[in-house]
């Protein structure tokens, strides 16, 4: 088989589909499942620490707290997210920024599980997991996302 029948017969099946033919590329296939699963577990930790300072708590203030020390890092390092992704390979970044924040996780997982678990903790993982999101795992996979498709579907739509 030779190189253009790689990119030709994917092309072909998804001029049916449209909206699903980045998926008929295998590269991009483990990009966005990879990136849908690292998307689905901050949305379960966002709403288990929630839940976790409530109970500890009681408060909204140290709700707020905890949300507001993981938004404040994803704001002020977004650009600096955009230029590591330049100079460092998006692939290692997103891999590197992923392991950090499972570690950060697992962390949490065996404070709570030992009951030692304190809301300064909940503060300083929330702060490194925001800081990590931006500054490296989200923008190293959007600028990976051209690179697992065909060329031929690269080109400016009229």
């Amino acid at each position: 088989m030779t190189a253009p029948d790689v990119v030709a017969r994917p092309i072909a099946r998804a001029a049916r589909l449209p909206l699903l033919a980045p998926l008929a590329v295998r590269d991009f296939r483990l990009v966005w499942a990879g990136e849908s699963i690292s998307l689905l577990g901050d949305a379960f930790q966002t709403v288990a620490v929630s839940w976790l300072v409530l109970g500890l708590t009681g408060s909204g203030l140290a709700l707020g707290a905890i949300l507001v020390a993981a938004a404040i890092p994803r704001g002020i390092f977004m650009l600096l997210g955009g230029v590591l992704a330049d100079r460092i390979s998006p692939r290692d970044l997103a891999l590197g920024s992923n392991v950090l924040r499972a570690l950060l996780t697992t962390i949490v997982a065996f404070l709570v599980l030992g009951s030692q678990i304190q809301i300064w903790h909940l503060v300083a993982v929330a702060s490194c997991s925001g800081r990590w999101t931006q500054s490296s795992c989200r923008p190293s996979t959007r600028s990976s996302h051209g690179s697992c498709r065909p060329a031929a579907w690269l080109r400016p739509t009229p």
